[in-house]
């Protein structure tokens, strides 16, 4: 498996601007902006031939009520970004997005996630991560093996190393990339409010998503994927 070795996982343009909807040092969610935005790039894509663009058809899901978000907060002993909070409370549970869009609260794949496995973590424990984690190199070439039973035994204890729930605590996805690649909020410890991006599966490791002015929130990061799509869609690259 082939991965790159850099500190983060680069989403913007260096020297890029900050767009509509997206307030510096601030949690704010503009969602009337979003729906503007959201409007034009349907517009220019009726056929919904962009990435994912089928699965979401540009449509936001049902809004979520306060009862349900502090709910989901009481169950799972957090409290949620307040852009995401604005996100799902003033346009929807899930719907476009960058990728596939965003998945529904709880939710990956159309699928619930639990808390302690492969996927989730412990939501109540600290993200571990402020810097990005590479897999171990031993990992990535895997030794000549004289058995199928002793290829198995390494492959299990890779899996092991790599899907151990702590290295994804305090956290969780609220995005596919495909290919198992997803992209997860942080919740708890000092990254809270950030998005990482988990490219285990691709052989890339924990990264987080950059931008020009640093670590990039909910918000900056579905601000600026959708705005790329506009560009793309504007340009007839898609």
């Amino acid at each position: 498996m082939a991965r790159e070795h850099g500190e983060g996982h680069r989403f913007e343009e260096r020297g890029a601007k900050r767009k509509s909807g997206q307030v510096k040092g601030t949690c704010m969610f503009d969602c009337d902006a979003a729906k503007k935005l959201l409007a034009e790039i349907r517009a220019l894509d009726p056929r919904k031939k962009a990435f994912g663009a089928a699965g979401h058809g540009y449509e936001f899901g049902p809004l979520v009520g306060e009862a349900e978000v502090r709910a989901f907060e009481e169950e799972h002993g957090i409290a949620l970004p307040a852009d995401y909070r604005a996100f799902l409370t003033g346009l929807g549970d899930g719907g476009p997005g960058p990728f596939y869009g965003i998945d529904r609260l709880g939710m990956s794949d159309g699928e619930a996630w639990e808390e302690g496995t492969g996927m989730v973590g412990d939501l109540r424990a600290p993200f571990p991560h402020e810097r990005a984690w590479l897999i171990p190199d031993e990992l990535l070439e895997p030794p000549e093996f004289a058995s199928d039973d002793e290829e198995d035994a390494w492959n299990e204890r890779a899996d092991r190393i790599l899907y151990d729930p702590a290295l994804i605590a305090g956290a969780f996805p609220i995005c596919h990339h495909g290919c198992a690649d997803r992209t997860y909020l942080v919740v708890t410890g000092k990254e809270r409010g950030k998005v990482w991006f988990d490219g285990r599966p691709g052989g890339m490791g924990i990264l987080p998503h950059d931008g020009p002015a640093g670590r990039m929130s909910f918000s900056d990061w579905w601000w600026h994927g959708m705005n790329r799509l506009k560009r793309e869609l504007l340009a007839g690259e898609l």
